[in-house]
């Protein structure tokens, strides 16, 4: 009789189950799609496009940290020619400028770490987006990043589309 009653109790929540996938539309397993990020990455236009962007305002930061150390390197240089007194308060302005370019040094990695980590962030939310409509189109019902698996089928990559739907935009 027990085991009736737990077959009964099975049956039901298994019944259960699968009308609850099926209102849900969802009848059958998940479907999964798969891309490969660091390809979706290269064939975005904009991508390319927030990299040069990214390297422009770094290379203008490296431009000012420069043009700081050959001030100090000319003022350093010139201290042969001055008295003692000179001299001390040359170390003293040469001193303040090397802390002060430090300053500067960590001041553009901060800036420029803050400045990545939001332009990655805005790639991956158009790319996500773009994944999640060809995966809509396509019946896929998760699309995961093909990086992280030990096993994939070709049939089942969507970057093409990915590509296709960012650059269409």
């Amino acid at each position: 009789m027990k085991f009736l009653s737990t077959l009964l109790i099975v049956f039901l929540l298994f019944t259960v189950s699968v009308v609850a996938q099926e209102e849900a539309g969802n009848a059958g397993p998940a479907r999964i799609a798969w891309i490969d990020l660091p390809r979706v990455m290269q064939g975005y236009g904009r991508a390319e496009e927030m990299v040069a962007d990214f390297e422009k305002e770094k290379a203008a930061r490296e431009a000012e940290v420069e043009k700081v150390i050959a001030e100090i390197e000319r003022l350093e240089g010139e201290m042969l020619l001055l008295s003692d007194q000179a001299k001390a308060a040359r170390r003293e302005e040469i001193l303040k400028k090397k802390i002060s370019v430090n300053a500067m040094i960590e001041q553009a990695e901060q800036e420029l770490s803050l400045q990545s980590m939001l332009r990655h962030g805005k790639l991956l939310e158009e790319i996500s987006a773009a994944a999640g409509e060809v995966a809509r189109r396509q019946g896929y019902d998760y699309v995961v990043r093909g990086e992280v698996l030990l096993y994939k089928t070709p049939e089942r990559e969507i970057t093409d589309g990915v590509i296709a739907e960012l650059n269409q935009e």
